[in-house]
């Protein structure tokens, strides 16, 4: 049976509000959205290890940029390893170090500080034909003139992703309440998951690995040793974005989404809402295909509580969040 709690974990884009994430797990699918959202249940699956070097690569963004020396930054990264990730790759302590001297060297000197960020966003903003008001909420990067953000990857497509950071999700709802024409966009990418990346050898530490591929290990053509090639793993992109632009993506894109969520959650928070009867599937309340993805472009996708769908655990496996928007300083929800 398909749980229904006696409350939803969130508490909906009036109160908890609304943001970029949510929308992008709304999209991914309404009802696997229910299970996270309403029922507050995370899978029993390990933090992906992309995400755990990208959480902590932030932060030391986040305190070179605001001024912190290297050495200030790289502490502040190993302290968060030390405390939250004991069990990260013990390659990724160093690894995020020396990438943000990377980043320092071939990045900072083009930005302009020094600038403001994690800067948070909670606002009530109209929407037509609501008659609530919507919270939005998030964090934004803002380098004087410039709305930024980071992204960690294991692969860096740099010519696609300029050619598609108009249509950014993230980008375009953060820059509707910043009202900033000029973006920056990093593209940092995570040795680890890199192409042709060299193996560790059992005679290497972690440290010695890691040297060996930013300063000594040979392969021009997939741009090693990284500190020959730091442009091929730190890539600065900027972008002209009109104000209009902005403001008719908020409105053709982000508007109608929004729309949806409010009625999926009018939906589920109805009385005779049972997620175990298919009368109560619509147009907002429906499973989506757990592959729907084109094989001619990639060979792998593993969408949220792909284990539960595919029949590898039950409900009964899932965990339970604590909260939801850990990351702002603002909780304006009490139950758990």
């Amino acid at each position: 049976m398909i749980p229904k709690p006696s409350k939803p974990h969130w508490s909906g884009p009036f109160v908890g509000g609304i943001t970029q994430s949510l929308i992008t797990r709304f999209l991914e699918c309404p009802f696997r959205f229910y299970l996270y959202a309403y029922c507050g249940f995370r899978e029993p699956e390990p933090q992906q290890q992309q995400l755990i070097w990208g959480s902590v690569m932030h932060i030391g963004l986040e305190h070179l940029i605001r001024g912190h020396t290297l050495t200030e930054s790289n502490d502040m990264m190993r302290h968060e390893f030390r405390t939250n990730y004991l069990d990260a790759p013990p390659s990724f302590i160093h690894s995020t170090c020396r990438m943000l001297g990377v980043y320092k060297k071939t990045v900072l000197p083009k930005l302009q500080l020094p600038a403001e960020t994690e800067i948070e966003i909670n606002e009530l903003i109209p929407i037509p034909g609501v008659d609530q008001l919507v919270r939005f909420r998030g964090k934004r990067d803002v380098l004087n003139n410039r709305l930024g953000d980071h992204k960690c990857k294991g692969r860096i497509y740099a010519q696609e992703t300029l050619t598609e950071i108009s249509t950014d999700l993230q980008m375009n709802l953060y820059d509707y309440f910043s009202q900033k024409e000029y973006w920056f966009y990093d593209l940092i990418q995570i040795p680890e998951f890199a192409y042709r990346v060299p193996d560790r050898l059992a005679s290497q530490s972690p440290q010695k690995w890691v040297d060996y591929i930013f300063d000594t290990h040979s392969n021009t053509m997939n741009g090693f040793p990284i500190t020959q090639f730091p442009h091929q793993h730190c890539v600065h992109l900027t972008h002209f974005q009109p104000i209009q632009e902005t403001l008719d993506y908020f409105d053709k894109t982000i508007i109608p989404i929004v729309k949806r969520i409010i009625r999926w959650w009018d939906h589920v928070n109805d009385p005779s809402f049972d997620p175990n009867k298919a009368s109560c599937y619509n147009d907002v309340f429906y499973i989506s295909p757990l592959r729907l993805f084109d094989p001619s472009r990639t060979d792998k996708f593993k969408p949220h509580f792909h284990g539960l769908f595919t029949g590898q655990y039950g409900y009964e496996a899932l965990t339970a969040s604590a909260e939801f928007y850990a990351e702002l300083s603002h909780e304006e929800r009490d139950h758990s």
